[in-house]
C-alpha cells in the first residue's frame, strides 16, 4: 500500500536540466543498536518514525500519535531482510560507542508471515507501500490485520483512521495476477470486524501468484521535524553539498538519536546521498564549516568536533573549557586551523586572552585552534561583535567580522557609509590576532547587514535588507529601492577597507529579506550569490527557471558579477504557499554554481528535473536547488543548436535534435528532451540520452523513475504520454556536434499543443539550461471554446521587422460567441514582460497588456476601422493597425496581426492562446505555436 507521509526532505527542485538533485527521502536502516532491540528495521524523518518488528509495523506521527498494525494470527517471519540497497550510509556519532556506516535499503521483506505469504514494506521517495505476495496454493484468507485504532469503512470501500496528528486513509485495495504477461485484476474489498481487517477476494487462478496492494494516503500536514530556524548549506569547492540541520524535538519512545544535535547530510556533485551523520553538537548559531578536503567542523559552547571525509568518525573532539561563551561563527583556513567567534553571555567567564592579543577585555571573543584541534594558537577579546554577519578568514589567516558601534568601541573608524550613526561596521584582524588591519563604519539608515563573505583577493562583501534610499550607491545595478518596503543591499569594499567598489539595491515592488549568516556566498569566479524571501511581483530576472511569484512570498536567488556590472542570473524559487520566512533561506556557492535551501510551504513548487518532484505532507518541506550559470575557465557551455521539424501534428513523429559542445561531441554527457504543456517532468514525454553509455531513458508518469533502452535495441519503452522504439533512435557524433534522432508515438490522451524543451550537460558540469525549441500537436482537442491554431506554427521573426501572425479560435455555437480572445507570447505562461494582447470581439478593438500587467488605454481597431491608434506597444513588441484584420466564418474567428518585436525580446518564444464566452466558459491557456525572435 502506498502511504504519503510527512517527511523532512532536502528535495532538489527548481533545477536546470541535468543538474544534480538532492533528497533524503525515506529509506530503511537495519537496527544495529540505534533503537530498541525488538526493532528490526526502521525509517524516520519529518516527525514520522516507522518501526518494523517481527510481526508488527508501528507508525508514529509527530511523536504524538501511533498507528500500530499487527499481523493477527501470523507467524514469526522466517527472515526479515532489507531489499534494494540505496546509495549513502548513516552514522550515529552521538552514540557511545558510535555506530557508523549503516546501510540504506528501499524496502524490508518479511518472509513467510503466513504460510506461503510474504509481506514487503517499501519506501519510494516520500511514499510507502506494503504488499502481500501470495504464492500459488496459499490462502489469502489467513491475512488478518489488527490496528491499534479502529478504522471506519466508507461507502467507497476505503478505511479511515482518525488520529491526533491527522487522518490516515487506506483506499480500496487492489489485487492482481500476471497472466501471459498481462496484468489481470482480481476484485477485492476490505472486510472489517472491529479493529481487525481482512481481504474479501473474488475467485482467481490459485495456480498463479497473487499480489494484494491496499493504497494509503496520509491527508494532514504535520509539524516541522526540527528547529528549522537555524540550518545551513556549505560546499567544499568540488561540487559536493553539505546540509546542516539542528534539531531540538524530543522524540517518541524507541526513537533514534539524541534529543538535541546537528545532522550533517552530504550529497555528491551528481546529487547522490553520500552520508547522513547525527552528532550530539547543537551548532544552532552558525558554528559549522567545511574545508576544501571535505572535512566537516561543528562547535557549540562546550565542544569543537571535526568529522572525517566519510562522516563515519570524528577526527578530533576538543572540549572548550571556557564558561559563558555563545558560539556565533566559524571559519576554517587552508591549513585546517579553526576560528571561532561569538559573544560572552555569562559573567564571570573563565575565558582569557593569550599574550600579545588584540584586546584583553570585551564582550566578544575570537579564538584560533591549530589543525589538530589540540591547542589555541591565539585567543583575544573583541570590544563588541555584531551577531548577524558571521565570520570569514582569508588565505593569509586574517579574519573579518561585523562589529557594532565601531567608532566608540573600536577606536577611530573611517566612515564609508555616509550615514550619521556608527552602529554598523566591519573589522579585519591580522593573522596573529594581535592588531586591527582596518575598521570602518557603514551606517546607512535602515540598512541591516546580516551576511558577510570575502573573495580570493580579500575584498569584503556584505548584504542585508534596506528600506530607504540611504545606501551610498556606487556603480549600482539598481540605484534606488524597488518600490516596496525593503530591498537587499549588496556592498563590496576593497581589500584595504578604504573604498566602496560597488553598492547596489536588488529588489522589486514588495519586500526582500535575507537570512542571518546564510544569505550571501561568493563563488570561485568572485561573483556574489544572494538569496532570501521576496513578496515582489516584478523582481529583476535573468535566465530565470521560475519567471513569476507563485505564492504570497517566494524564495529568490540571484548572481551578481564580481565587479557589480551585471546581473548574471536571477530567479524566483517557490510554490503556491508562502515560503515560511527569510530566516530559512540559505545560500552556498562553488565553482560557478549557486545553491538555495529554503522551507517550502506546499506541494506546488515549479520543480524541474527533480529526483523527488512531489511534496511530502507536513507544514513545510526543506528544499535545496542548484543553479549553474557560469563554467570553469577552459570549458564551454554546451548548446541546443537546432530541432527539425520545429513543429508538427499527429500521434507519430520523428525529430532530429542537434547539440553542440566547443570541447567536442565526446564532452557531452547527458542531453534531454521534454515534451509537455510546461517545463514539468511529471506526466510528460521526458527523454534523456546518455551519450557516454549510449542509452535512452524515458521517465515514468511520476517523474521519479525511468525505463531504459541500451542502444542499439529493438525494444520499446512507454509511459502514459508516449512510447519510443529503440529502432527509431540514432545518435551520431561528428566534431563538436551530437545529432540525435528519436521517433515518438503519442497517446491520444496527450492531445493539444505541447512544448518541446531541450537541454544539454557536458562532462564538466557545464549546463545549457532548458530551452523551448519547438511545438507539437499530437491530436486536436474538442473542448469549447478553444484556441485552434497559429500560422506559421513555428516561425522566425527579425527584430524590428513586421511579422504577420495568423490565429484561429473556435466556438461550438458561433464565432461571435468568442468574447474575448487572448494571445500571450513569452518563454512561459507569464503575463509579465510579455507580448500580451486581448481582443474585444464585440467592440472590434485589440488592446495590449503593459510590462507590469496593466492594460494599455488606447486600443487598435482592426480591418481599418476608424477611431483606433495606429499602433500599440510595450517593451516587448509593437502591433501595427494597418494590415491587422479579423474575419468570422461559421464557428471560427481568424485574426492576422502585424507584429514587430524588440531587441530585448530576442530568443525562443511560445505562443499561447485563450478564449472565453459571455456565459463564462473559459478555454484556459493552450499552446498555439512557437517563435524565434532574432
Amino acid at each position: 500500500m502506498r502511504l504519503l507521509l510527512a517527511f523532512w526532505t532536502f528535495a532538489a527542485a527548481l533545477l536546470p536540466a541535468a543538474s544534480p538533485s538532492y533528497q533524503t527521502a525515506f529509506y530503511f536502516e537495519p537496527n544495529l543498536g540505534q533503537t530498541a532491540a525488538s526493532v528490526r528495521y526502521f525509517a524516520q524523518g519529518g516527525g514520522l518514525a516507522v518501526l518494523v518488528e517481527d510481526g508488527t509495523v508501528t507508525t508514529s506521527l509527530s511523536g504524538r500519535s501511533v498507528v500500530r498494525m499487527t499481523l493477527g494470527g501470523g507467524m514469526k517471519p522466517a527472515t526479515v531482510v532489507g531489499v534494494d540497497p540505496q546509495p549513502g550510509v548513516s552514522n550515529y556519532l552521538d552514540r557511545k560507542p558510535a555506530i557508523a556506516s549503516v546501510p540504506h535499503f528501499a524496502g524490508v521483506r518479511l518472509n513467510r508471515v503466513y504460510p506461503g505469504i510474504d509481506m514487503v514494506y517499501r519506501a519510494e521517495g516520500l511514499q510507502f507501500e506494503y504488499d502481500f505476495h501470495v504464492a500459488p496454493g496459499a490462502d489469502p484468507a489467513a491475512i488478518r490485520l489488527r490496528f491499534s485504532t479502529a478504522p471506519v469503512l466508507t461507502r467507497a470501500g476505503d478505511l479511515i483512521f482518525e488520529t491526533a496528528a491527522g487522518q490516515l486513509r487506506q483506499h480500496r485495495p487492489v489485487a492482481y495476477q500476471t497472466v501471459g504477461g498481462r496484468r489481470v485484476e482480481v476484485p477485492v474489498r476490505f472486510a472489517v470486524r472491529g479493529e481487525e481487517v481482512t481481504f474479501a477476494l473474488a475467485s482467481y487462478d490459485r495456480s498463479l501468484p497473487l499480489l494484494i496492494d491496499p493504497p494509503v494516503t496520509y491527508l494532514t500536514y504535520l509539524g516541522n521535524p526540527s528547529n528549522t530556524n537555524s540550518f545551513a548549506v556549505r560546499t567544499d569547492g568540488s561540487g559536493a553539498l553539505y546540509v546542516f540541520s539542528p534539531s531540538t524535538i524530543a522524540r517518541q519512545t524507541n526513537a533514534i538519536g539524541s534529543t538535541a544535535g546537528t545532522t550533517v547530510t552530504k550529497f555528491s556533485a551528481t546529487g547522490q546521498l553520500v552520508y547522513s551523520t547525527r552528532t550530539d553538537i547543537f551548532a544552532s548559531d552558525g558554528a559549522w564549516a567545511v574545508d576544501a578536503q571535505g572535512f566537516v567542523y561543528l562547535a557549540d559552547s562546550a565542544t569543537l568536533l571535526k568529522l572525517n571525509q566519510a562522516g563515519t568518525a570524528q577526527v578530533y573532539r576538543t572540549t572548550i573549557s571556557f564558561t559563558g561563551l555563545q558560539m556565533e561563527g566559524m571559519a576554517v583556513d587552508a591549513s585546517s586551523n579553526v576560528y571561532l567567534t561569538g559573544r560572552i553571555v555569562a559573567l564571570p567567564t573563565t575565558y582569557t586572552a593569550t599574550a600579545g592579543a588584540f584586546r584583553t577585555t570585551g564582550n566578544g571573543f575570537l579564538m584560533k585552534y591549530d589543525a589538530a584541534g589540540a591547542n589555541t594558537i591565539y585567543r583575544t577579546f573583541l570590544p563588541a561583535v555584531s551577531r548577524a554577519p558571521g565570520l570569514a578568514v582569508d588565505s593569509a589567516g586574517a579574519t573579518y567580522f561585523g562589529v557594532i558601534n565601531p567608532s566608540t568601541s573600536w577606536g577611530a573608524a573611517r566612515n564609508l557609509g555616509g550615514g550619521s550613526g556608527n552602529f554598523l561596521g566591519f573589522a579585519k584582524l591580522n593573522p596573529a590576532g594581535s592588531a586591527l588591519e582596518y575598521v570602518f563604519d557603514f551606517s546607512a539608515p535602515n540598512f541591516t547587514a546580516t551576511n558577510l563573505a570575502i573573495d580570493s583577493s580579500g575584498n569584503l562583501f556584505f548584504s542585508g535588507p534596506i528600506g530607504f534610499n540611504t545606501l551610498p550607491v556606487t556603480n549600482a545595478l539598481q540605484s534606488t529601492v524597488g518600490g516596496g518596503t525593503s530591498d537587499i543591499g549588496l556592498v563590496k569594499v576593497n581589500a584595504t577597507g578604504t573604498a566602496i567598489l560597488f553598492a547596489t539595491y536588488f529588489g522589486g515592488n514588495g519586500q526582500e529579506g535575507s537570512t542571518t549568516n546564510g544569505g550571501l556566498a561568493i563563488d570561485a569566479q568572485g561573483n556574489a550569490w544572494i538569496g532570501g524571501l521576496t513578496t515582489s511581483t516584478n523582481l529583476p530576472l535573468q535566465g530565470a527557471t521560475q519567471n513569476s511569484r507563485l505564492g504570497n512570498a517566494d524564495g529568490f536567488l540571484a548572481q551578481i558579477k564580481g565587479d557589480g556590472s551585471q546581473l548574471l542570473f536571477s530567479t524566483y524559487a517557490g510554490s503556491s504557499a508562502a515560503e515560511i520566512n527569510s530566516g530559512l533561506h540559505c545560500v552556498a556557492a562553488d565553482n560557478g554554481a549557486g545553491y538555495l535551501a529554503m522551507a517550502a510551504g506546499s506541494g506546488t513548487l515549479a520543480s524541474v528535473n527533480a529526483i523527488q518532484g512531489t511534496y511530502g505532507t507536513g507544514s513545510s518541506n526543506l528544499v535545496v536547488g542548484k543553479w549553474g550559470t557560469t563554467v570553469p575557465a577552459g570549458n564551454q557551455v554546451p548548446t541546443v543548436t537546432s530541432i527539425n521539424p520545429a513543429s508538427g501534428t499527429g500521434l507519430t513523429t520523428t525529430r532530429t535534435f542537434v547539440f553542440t559542445d566547443a570541447n567536442g561531441a565526446n564532452d557531452l554527457g547527458v542531453v534531454n528532451v521534454l515534451i509537455n504543456t510546461a517545463l514539468d517532468g511529471r506526466n510528460a514525454c521526458y527523454i534523456g540520452y546518455d551519450s557516454v553509455n549510449n542509452l535512452i531513458v524515458l521517465l515514468t508518469d511520476s517523474g521519479l523513475d525511468a525505463s531504459v533502452l541500451v542502444l542499439p535495441s529493438a525494444a520499446t519503452v512507454s509511459n502514459s504520454q508516449c512510447s519510443i522504439a529503440g529502432s527509431s533512435i540514432t545518435a551520431v557524433k561528428a566534431g563538436n556536434t551530437l545529432t540525435l534522432t528519436i521517433g515518438y508515438t503519442f497517446t491520444s490522451a496527450f492531445g493539444g499543443g505541447r512544448v518541446i524543451y531541450a537541454a544539454a550537460r557536458d562532462a564538466n558540469g557545464g549546463n545549457s539550461g532548458w530551452s523551448a525549441v519547438g511545438s507539437h500537436f499530437p491530436s486536436v482537442l474538442t473542448s469549447n471554446p478553444l484556441p485552434l491554431s497559429a500560422s506559421p506554427v513555428a516561425g522566425t521573426a527579425t527584430v524590428g521587422a513586421t511579422f504577420p501572425l495568423t490565429l484561429q479560435y473556435r466556438d461550438a455555437t458561433s464565432s461571435f460567441n468568442l468574447q474575448p480572445v487572448q494571445l500571450l507570447i513569452n518563454s512561459a505562461v507569464d503575463g509579465a514582460n510579455a507580448c500580451y494582447f486581448g481582443f474585444d470581439h464585440a467592440g472590434n478593438f485589440l488592446y495590449i497588456i503593459g510590462d507590469n500587467g496593466d492594460l494599455q488605454v488606447t486600443p487598435v481597431r482592426l480591418n481599418g476601422a476608424a477611431g483606433g491608434a495606429a499602433s500599440i506597444e510595450n517593451s516587448q513588441c509593437r502591433l501595427i493597425a494597418a494590415g491587422s484584420t479579423f474575419t468570422d466564418v461559421g464557428n471560427a474567428l481568424t485574426m492576422t496581426l502585424q507584429l514587430q518585436f524588440k531587441a530585448g525580446f530576442a530568443g525562443r518564444r511560445l505562443e499561447f492562446g485563450g478564449a472565453q464566452t459571455p456565459s463564462g466558459a473559459n478555454s484556459g491557456w493552450h499552446l498555439m505555436g512557437s517563435l524565434t525572435v532574432q
